[in-house]
């Protein structure tokens, strides 16, 4: 809110009220900044200062992680609050952008297979998402990852020279992850 615009034009003409609303209009402008980020700091998905505070709600000590994966953990772990179907289990795994998931449950041998099927390789933010879905699957159940890697066959298909493919610039692992033309 500009104060000079609330007042009549002739209180804004005064050498000294127009310096003093201006002191004034700084002062709120930074508390009206104050007051923003406060806000913010609120709502975990916005929060930088407090978001050990959001973890300590939770009991997460995810510190190691950066604040764009601990908003994730924080969003996913309040999402985590149900029975662990398929479906639910799923809902996680996009909520920590691991992309689509399989899921075999072997329950005769104890064990639960999540199998990444729509990207290639490690998603970045396995750890946190490994974390969440212990907490989600019964602990006698036994967890197990599988990934997807590009094939030989997959390779080929990119009908890419080895020269093309050495103009790409890519590690051995982004290869192995590549999914583009």
């Amino acid at each position: 809110m500009r104060l000079k615009k609330t007042l009549p034009l002739f209180i804004s003409n005064v050498t000294e009220l127009s310096e003093l609303l201006d002191a004034e209009q700084f002062e709120f402008d930074a508390l009206e900044v104050l007051a923003d980020k406060t806000t913010n700091e609120l709502n975990f998905m916005l929060a930088d200062d407090y978001i050990l505070r959001h973890e300590g709600i939770f009991a997460i000590s995810n510190q190691q992680a950066n604040l764009g994966e601990r908003r994730e953990f924080l969003r996913a772990k309040l999402a985590s609050r149900g029975t662990a179907t398929k479906d639910f289990i799923k809902s996680v795994a996009k909520k920590f952008n691991c992309g689509d998931i399989e899921i075999i449950e072997n329950f005769s041998q104890y064990q639960v297979e999540i199998f990444f099927a729509s990207i290639y390789g490690i998603p970045s933010n396995l750890d946190n998402f490994k974390t969440a879905l212990r907490a989600i699957i019964p602990a006698h159940l036994e967890v197990v990852y599988r990934f997807r890697y590009m094939t030989w066959s997959e390779h080929d298909n990119y009908n890419k020279t080895w020269q093309m493919w050495d103009g790409l610039d890519l590690t051995w692992v982004e290869k192995e992850q590549y999914g583009g033309n």
